[in-house]
């Protein structure tokens, strides 16, 4: 008898030898009805071996082959309109390794790829160094201007009148130097047996090389845009629109071929403004942490002996972190022995920790030669074992912080290996993070969960619920063999709030993480229906085990993340909050209403004290969360793809930011140098950013001309 399910595993290794006989057959015992092809063409679509980054031609064809095969099945069991689908996908395909291809094609020609490689990495790694000391010295003046500092939508005022996200510019010009080692690496085979990344000795660049290595930046960065857009593309669901005649004003005169790319899924939204709200939240907590704790007189630094904390503290940072880590995930992390990917989370944040002071350190005494600071192993690793990383831990954090292949940006990993068995610390990409954001996102990227964090925050929830005197439960019920496990129930009133604890970590604006996110929050969104539902048909049974009589209660179903995750609308009549919002309304936080219900008030209560339709109310229209919204707008930024093609993505970024073309890495601004923001004057950076692509275009197409 066929069966209904679809192997996913099936289908990827399928997908991965292109064994096309081996899906056949798999598909022999499906029932292939609609249901089960958009599952299938979901699996072929995200799967990144549907695609080469680079050049490998016998590769594609047979994966055009593998398609081809996949849309006459469909086309024999399904119809027209399901093969057409298979189609578009193999079209998309193409377009992708197209877009990929012309940045190589740019690259190799470009007055850069005529410079020895170890050369190139080392002008890219100076560029950002030096991009870096710039942008640190306009923050520091701008902030002894300032007699007051916004930390929410902070951003560095210059004395001309412009401004800079320094996140945002930070981001950029790491994921650059990122980019720039990785495309190295692929070209020159600078890669182990294990996949990390060794570069060669690299000698001190000269400001002619400096010169020369801009378009291998900007192509650097267009390679992670176009990254990003096909994985928006393919985790999201919808192609490009290749534009024709006529073309738009955006476009250059010269280009052939223009790609517009203008959707946004709600899903992206969430995931865009809950990484920008636990921005905010970690900065708001260090800085009250500095302001109301003696953090500073924490720190020990790195000369010395040092245990794990919380006997020891390299840095304020440290103390930031281990803090803001044990509220986010809802225990306390310094007694937790449980080793994600093989370290404790103290250990984790004490490696970084350590890595951002020693970085520091070098700035501080050596100013610009001091951001690309070279250790050897040995040394690096003593230290690590000096303040706490012990019985191999220390060579265990090293390699875990190390580039390679799989790597996405030097934030994560900011040690690069040398030829010669030493280390290189990045510092512009660990100076200023907070390491223990940086734990949750190397471990993130693992796909490894933290296994304490589920229990200890629902206890935690339950503490502070009851703190604020309300009654509340977690219990199981058992109902004809069916179980059904409560987190959180509220009842309050006439009314029964119905919680389901996610602590799922958020996405770092990574478009495949935030798809895996959102369809999680789909998941918990039916898993919190049918426990909302069980708890009205099944009234008696919950009063016999948690003494709610829920018989006549209004059930208010509810998402609770760890993290800041919410949503201003219910889904499906699921409200999605989080733990800030929460502790936000029940302090009865002071701030400016956002509803006309609360035109005049100054409180998020109507009353002395909260009501549940105070807190429904507050569901329905999360003051911080509306507040981000609002200071934010849908806008395109441009990139070219070498000479011939021209790109432009829509995406979420602040209203105060101009138009920008090359523009956002993850989110993030590009450059931290924005002039101006008339239409001419941008049209003018543009044509200054195209010219060294296009150009170097130019160049190439002479020498193919010459070779035929």
């Amino acid at each position: 008898m066929p069966s209904r399910t679809l192997s996913e595993s099936i289908v990827k290794t399928s997908l991965k030898d292109l064994d096309w006989h081996r899906l056949e057959q798999h598909l022999s015992t499906l029932v292939l009805d609609q249901a089960c092809a958009a599952q299938l063409l979901g699996l072929l679509r995200r799967n990144g071996n549907l695609f080469q980054k680079r050049p490998a031609p016998i590769r594609s064809r047979a994966r055009d082959a593998f398609l081809a095969n996949v849309e006459a099945h469909f086309l024999e069991h399904l119809g027209q309109d399901w093969a057409r689908e298979v189609n578009e996908l193999m079209g998309l395909s193409h377009q992708i390794e197209a877009g990929y291809a012309e940045i190589l094609r740019s690259l190799s020609a470009t007055d850069a790829a005529k410079m020895a490689p170890e050369v190139q990495a080392a002008s890219g790694l100076s560029w950002s160094a030096h991009a870096f000391d710039d942008m640190m010295k306009e923050f520091h003046a701008d902030l002894l201007r300032r007699r007051r500092i916004k930390l929410s939508h902070f951003r560095v005022r210059r004395r001309d009148g412009t401004s800079f996200n320094p996140d945002g510019a930070l981001g950029n010009l790491v994921n650059m130097a990122t980019m720039t080692l990785l495309l190295l690496g692929y070209q020159q085979s600078w890669f182990d047996v294990d996949g990390f990344l060794f570069l060669p000795t690299l000698p001190e660049p000269t400001n002619v090389d400096n010169d020369r290595t801009a378009a291998t930046l900007a192509l650097a960065a267009s390679w992670r845009l176009w990254e990003r857009l096909e994985q928006r593309c393919r985790y999201f669901g919808r192609g490009f629109r290749v534009i024709g005649e006529p073309m738009p004003r955006w476009v250059p005169k010269d280009a052939k071929r223009a790609i517009a790319y203008e959707l946004i899924t709600p899903e992206e939204g969430l995931d865009y403004y809950a990484n920008v709200r636990l921005t905010d939240q970690l900065a708001r907590t260090y800085h009250g942490l500095l302001q109301n704790t003696n953090l500073k007189t924490w720190a020990s630094g790195i000369d010395g002996p040092l245990e794990l904390p919380p006997k020891g503290y390299v840095s304020p940072e440290e103390g930031h972190s281990c803090i803001s880590l044990s509220e986010v995930l809802g225990y306390f992390v310094l007694d937790d022995q449980e080793r994600p990917c093989g370290l404790r989370l103290v250990e984790w944040i004490r490696g970084y920790s350590t890595l951002q002071s020693l970085a520091g350190e070098r700035y501080r005494t050596l100013g610009l030669k001091g951001l690309c600071h070279i250790i050897p192993r040995s040394e690096l690793r003593a230290l690590l074992e000096r303040v706490g990383l012990k019985n191999g831990a220390a060579d265990l954090f090293i390699n875990q912080a190390s580039m390679r292949k799989t790597s996405r940006d030097l934030f994560d990993q900011p040690l690069v290996r040398m030829r010669d068995g030493s280390l290189m610390l990045f510092g512009p990409a660990i100076i200023y993070s907070e390491p223990g954001r940086v734990t949750l996102s190397a471990v993130g990227k693992q796909g490894e969960q933290l296994g304490r964090k589920g229990k200890a925050f629902e206890r935690e929830m339950l503490r502070f619920i009851a703190g604020q005197g309300l009654a509340a439960k977690a219990f199981r019920l058992k109902i004809a063999g069916e179980e059904f496990e409560y987190d959180l129930v509220v009842p309050w009133s006439e009314y029964l709030f119905v919680f389901e604890c996610k602590n799922r970590t958020l996405s770092a604006h990574n478009p495949a993480a935030a798809y895996y996110f959102a369809l999680e929050m789909n998941s918990a969104v039916n898993q919190v229906t049918r426990l909302a539902t069980a708890l009205h048909d099944h009234a008696d049974a919950v009063r016999d085990v948690s003494g709610i009589d829920a018989k006549n209660m209004i059930i208010v179903p509810c998402i609770l993340s760890s993290l800041p995750y919410a949503a201003a609308d219910a889904r499906n009549n699921v409200h999605m909050t989080d733990v800030s919002l929460l502790k936000r309304f029940f302090s009865n936080s002071r701030e400016p209403a956002t509803t006309k219900r609360r035109s005049s008030a100054t409180s998020l209560w109507l009353g002395d004290k909260p009501t549940p339709a105070d807190f429904l109310s507050y569901l329905q229209a999360p003051s911080p969360l509306q507040a981000l919204i609002a200071r934010t707008r849908h806008a395109p930024f441009y990139f070219d793809l070498g000479e011939e093609t021209a790109v432009a993505v829509t995406d979420i970024m602040d209203k105060d930011t101009p138009v920008m073309s090359l523009g956002r890495l993850f989110s993030a601004e590009y450059g931290f140098i924005e002039r101006g923001t008339s239409r001419s004057d941008l049209n003018k950076r543009r044509l200054v950013e195209r010219q060294a692509v296009r150009e170097a275009d130019r160049k190439w197409r002479k020498v193919q001309t010459r070779i035929k």
